[in-house]
């Protein structure tokens, strides 16, 4: 029997040849070379992260997941209240719970005095788009002809 031990040709490692009988067994084992491996740092988010190796990364050494900074969902400066915030729209108050607004949307309200009986009129909490009139009708103009 004949066991040799041969540096590999051109290749880090080495080959391992065993003789018996004529026939020869060998088997090459090469080193591979040292992956290169990248250092990693990411910032938690709501949704779920998959982090991957930059291009010409095998993998990682190490992956630093960042504290959650200070201000991500700090709600505790939040002044609006349900009656600020138009219905149908949702916001979060200042303890982080979601709400729906209360704010009545009266787009472009509209109202007509007579002059006489009628002076005033109360404008009506809520969203109001600016497009709103507030006009006399011709009662008080019918009045002073009259005079």
């Amino acid at each position: 029997m004949n066991v040799q031990l041969n540096p590999s040709t051109g290749k880090r490692g080495f080959s391992v040849f065993y003789t018996s009988d004529d026939r020869t067994f060998g088997l090459s084992l090469s080193s591979v070379p040292a992956s290169v491996l990248q250092e990693k740092s990411v910032t938690p988010q709501e949704e779920a992260q998959v982090i991957l190796p930059d291009k010409g990364y095998a993998g990682f050494s190490k992956v630093t997941v960042e504290a959650i900074p200070a201000d991500y969902a700090d709600v505790s400066s939040v002044t609006a209240q349900a009656e600020d915030v138009l219905e149908g729209n949702i916001f979060v108050d200042r303890s982080g719970i979601r709400q729906e607004g209360a704010m009545p949307n009266r787009a472009a309200t509209q109202a007509v005095l007579d002059g006489i009986k009628q002076t005033s009129w109360a404008i009506p909490a809520g969203y109001h788009n600016g497009l709103g009139t507030v006009s006399l009708d011709n009662t008080i103009e019918t009045a002073l002809a009259a005079l």
